[in-house]
Parts: structure tokens; sequence; C-alpha cells
């Protein structure tokens, strides 16, 4: 029983000692040098530092390299598959099944609402928005606001409906959505690189900041 106490202690002040070492470590990360003194500028005491701005920086490039990876790898195989399948007018549009991608969480998503939504065209949209058409056309003859019909939203349906990539998008959309430098050796390269770019203007910004000061 005194044994487990001791160990509770011990656990207990290893714990607190870790979260101190982790806080010291961000509060260095992100303030770090902020609280230095120029004569013609000062940066103590701030809320936001100039570390901040250059780290939200850097993880904005890399959530949008991870972004950029997920769209062309996962959302892009509908595309080359549609491309692959001849699919390039109504009469030849294709289910996610007969592509073998019904299975595919992402694409059914994104084919609801969606990037796939905007750019991927499906027969059930086209009769869809042939009724629309139809039906303002025959309201404007009438020149009646009273009576113009309402009809609701298109409701897509990725598990039945028919898709197809417009022949004269094809080669822009096999481009958009190309496999070709976004696996995950090119996802890795850009967090490296922005891990370096970060450090070295965590160097160069204070010895800018001293070169102007000292110009003044």
């Amino acid at each position: 029983m005194i044994t487990n106490r001791f160990l509770s202690a011990d656990t207990a002040a290893s714990n607190n000692s870790f979260a101190s070492s982790l806080k010291d470590f961000f509060t260095e990360l992100l303030y770090g040098g902020s609280g230095e003194r120029y004569e013609n500028f000062s940066f103590g005491n701030q809320l936001v530092t100039y570390r901040m701005i250059i780290i939200a920086v850097a993880i904005g490039i890399i959530i949008a390299s991870a972004v950029m990876v997920y769209k062309r790898k996962y959302l892009g195989s509908l595309v080359r598959a549609l491309s692959m399948a001849g699919a390039l007018e109504p009469e030849s549009a294709k289910t996610l099944g007969e592509l073998g991608l019904s299975h595919s969480r992402s694409i059914r998503m994104s084919l609801k609402n969606g990037t796939l939504k905007r750019m991927i065209r499906s027969t059930e949209r086209d009769k869809y928005e042939e009724k629309v058409r139809s039906i303002l056309e025959e309201n404007a003859e009438k020149k009646d606001k009273n009576k113009v019909r309402i009809i609701g939203d298109f409701v897509p349906s990725p598990t039945d409906d028919r898709y197809y990539l417009p022949a004269e998008k094809e080669k822009e959309m096999l481009v958009l959505f190309s496999e070709k430098s976004s696996g995950i050796v090119g996802f890795i390269l850009t967090v490296v690189f922005c891990i370096l770019a970060a450090a070295l203007l965590f160097v160069l910004v204070p010895w800018m900041i001293k070169l102007l000061d000292s110009a003044l």
C-alpha cells in the first residue's frame, strides 16, 4: 500500500514535470525573443508575436497540402475512372457501382455536397435543370408572376445517379486531379520545408529588425 502511494506520487511528479517542460517549450516557441528591447521598436508583452504568425502560415500551407493530396488521390479517382470508362456524355454515364467506387464514402459525400458536386455532371441533374428551364420559359411567356410554379432543389443521390465527365473539360479535370506530385512523399517534403523555413525565419526576422533598428 505504501509502495503504491510512493509510486503514485512519483508518477504525479513526473507528469507535472512533463507538463511544465511542455509548457516551457511552447512558451519559448511562440514568445521566444518577443521581449527583446530595441531602440526604435518594442515587441514586449505582445499577445500575437511574429513567431505565431510564421507558425500559422506554415500550418496553413501544410493543411492546404494535405487537402490537395486528399482531393487528388481519393476524389480524383472518380475523375480518372470516368475518363477510363469513356463516360464523357450523358449517354455513356456510369453509376458509382459500375465504376467500382460505391464503397467510397468520401466520394459520395463530395458528390452530395462538395467539390465533385460542382465539377461532375449527372444525368439526373441534367433532367432537373431542363425541367427548371422549361418552367421558367413557360412562366415568362405567361408573364404572370403569381402563377410561377415552384419545384424543390435538386437532391443528389450518389448511390443511384449516373455520372459523366463533360468531354470539353476532360483534360482540364485530369490535370487538376492528377496524382503526380500529390503522394505522401510530396506531403512530407512540404512539411519538412515549412519547418525549416519557419526555423530560418525565427533567426532572420530578429536579425532584420536589429539591422533596421540600428539604421534608424
